[in-house]
């Protein structure tokens, strides 16, 4: 039986007992502390909290598109927080973590990157009607523009790629692109391959690449928000941060290029929205992908929090410039529900995970 067959059952059952939710109010006491191979019950950390990454809502069931989730699974998702967490604006649970304030049980904030047109048509409808918060990072060189994101010009290379064959950068033998699961997975092979290489160079290849795709103008890339929905979304509750201007690995830039990327995605969200742009969230926010070096110039910049996409919770007193960000888990309520629970209940000692 398949391991996600069998997490399924177990998240089910869990579910429809009531041991899920135990578990939940498990966590409003007590934290399970992980390490290499061991693990201990103690005492829960002073005000814990989840923060949930999301990158787009449609329908689209293709192969060769970013993290999504259908609408009808990201309302699942929030109507489960509606009823089992305390969903709070993003900012206000930073402000708390600042002064000192206590935040309540099960505080969670959402969240999404890079800045979507589908988080406005598709998950900000959902939002409004469950009176749920929302923080969206954008990456502002998209917004607006009608241009789109490196890796989405990637993707949709290789899905309309009229290319039988090509060596896939950092490999030595040719891929057969004949078959879309094998474009697919050769598409994923050289987004990883180009987050290794500094900016510039990764700039060129993505040209590259996509000119020897030589893809069928067929389809469209998918579509970012415009000011204006930001503006309308800002007005309904929702707020945004930084998320650079390109989308550039930041740790493969000059720390000068950074900093231009971070203030100039900054200064114009505030220009646009009309309000200070306290949060951001480092691309792509894995541990390569940030240093002290940037966290440091997030605060210089006067960022009050920077995110990253090390899965798990967070507490009072931990470094609010290297926060951590939950994936949901599954597209059932039940693996969802159990996977935030497992989060909220958990706490990883330092460089264990």
């Amino acid at each position: 039986m398949k391991r996600s067959t069998v997490r399924r059952w177990i998240a089910d059952v869990g579910y429809r007992t009531g041991a899920t939710q135990a578990l939940i109010r498990a966590g409003d006491r007590w934290r399970v502390l992980r390490g290499a191979g061991t693990f201990s019950v103690g005492p829960q950390r002073r005000d814990p909290f989840l923060v949930l990454i999301y990158h787009r809502v449609n329908r689209d069931t293709g192969l060769f598109a970013i993290e999504r989730s259908t609408p009808e699974t990201f309302r699942g998702h929030m109507t489960h927080i509606a009823r089992h967490f305390h969903a709070m604006p993003l900012e206000e649970i930073v402000r708390r973590l600042a002064s000192d304030e206590v935040l309540p049980p099960r505080s969670i904030a959402i969240t999404f990157d890079d800045g979507y047109e589908d988080n406005y048509t598709d998950a900000y409808p959902i939002l409004r009607q469950l009176g749920l918060p929302a923080t969206v990072f954008l990456t502002t060189g998209v917004i607006g523009t009608g241009a789109s994101l490196w890796f989405d010009q990637v993707l949709h290379a290789f899905e309309h790629a009229r290319r039988d064959r090509m060596t896939l950068p950092g490999e030595k033998d040719t891929t057969d692109l004949r078959q879309a699961p094998a474009r697919a997975a050769a598409a994923f092979r050289t987004l990883q391959a180009l987050m290794r290489l500094p900016d510039a160079t990764r700039l060129t290849t993505v040209d590259r690449i996509v000119s020897e795709l030589d893809p069928a103008k067929a389809g469209r890339l998918p579509a970012m928000l415009d000011w204006d929905q930001v503006r309308t979304m800002a007005s309904g509750g929702m707020s945004f941060g930084a998320h650079t201007v390109t989308h550039p690995i930041l740790t493969r830039l000059p720390l000068e290029e950074a900093e231009r990327e971070l203030r100039a995605s900054k200064q114009v969200i505030e220009q646009e929205t009309d309000r200070p742009t306290t949060l951001m969230a480092y691309p792509v926010g894995r541990r390569p992908d940030y240093s002290p070096e940037l966290t440091a110039l997030a605060a210089r910049l006067g960022f009050q929090a920077a995110f990253t996409t090390e899965p798990g919770a967070n507490a009072r007193g931990d470094d609010r410039f290297l926060l951590r960000r939950v994936k949901p888990l599954g597209s059932d309520v039940p693996t969802f529900a159990l996977g935030l629970a497992g989060h909220y209940l958990t706490e990883w000692k330092a460089g264990s995970q």
